[in-house]
């Protein structure tokens, strides 16, 4: 499906979405702005300070439409950011999981560390740009025994796929972040994020 914001008569090249920083235990109510097109208006300019991290625009290649993520000695080739996933994806047998959803439930592949556990990734594009991210995973089951629905520390496991790291929305929370769109204006070569 086509991005509808390329039909867009005017700021039609991307959009950025600004969330706030979350205290750790996460909000009930987490406000933010999304702004369509980047570089068109005075509400959507790129700072200088950005990285911009291409997806690989090579259809011939494995990590086609995909950005690589390092975590330590951890190697996530098909990574991407994306915040229609609610929180942070990637395996990780080191972390804990069993988590317990309410009485007896079990919550799928959330995360559970007897603490907070606070990493530092590098998030590369197939050009070779490196942008590193620190991130933070918190116990599902405190995060859920809260009033809070928006979360930047929830992370859950993607056995099926061990070599993709999703940074969902809680990468999103405390940053602004751009996305562009391939063949408008500013990506003609492909498309990218910012952040």
């Amino acid at each position: 499906m086509q991005n509808p914001v390329a039909h867009f008569p005017v700021d039609n090249n991307g959009t950025l979405i600004a969330l706030p920083a979350l205290p750790k235990l996460g909000a009930l109510v987490a406000k933010g702005r999304l702004v369509f097109g980047i570089g068109t208006q005075l509400n959507n300019q790129l700072p200088l300070s950005v990285t911009q991290v291409f997806v690989d625009p090579n259809p011939n290649n494995p990590g086609y439409l995909y950005q690589g993520t390092t975590v330590g000695a951890a190697s996530y080739p098909f990574s991407y950011i994306d915040s229609g996933s609610n929180g942070l994806f990637f395996h990780d047998t080191g972390i804990a999981q069993g988590c317990q959803a309410s009485a007896g439930q079990s919550a799928g592949g959330w995360y559970c560390p007897a603490a907070t556990l606070d990493r530092s990734a590098t998030i590369t594009d197939v050009y070779g740009t490196a942008a590193p991210v620190s991130f933070s995973i918190a116990n599902a089951d405190t995060l859920f025994a809260t009033t809070g629905t928006a979360f930047a520390n929830l992370g859950g496991d993607v056995t099926s796929a061990p070599e993709t790291f999703v940074w969902g929305l809680s990468f999103f929370f405390g940053r602004t972040v751009d996305t562009s769109i391939w063949y408008q204006q500013l990506s003609p070569n492909g498309p990218w994020n910012a952040f």
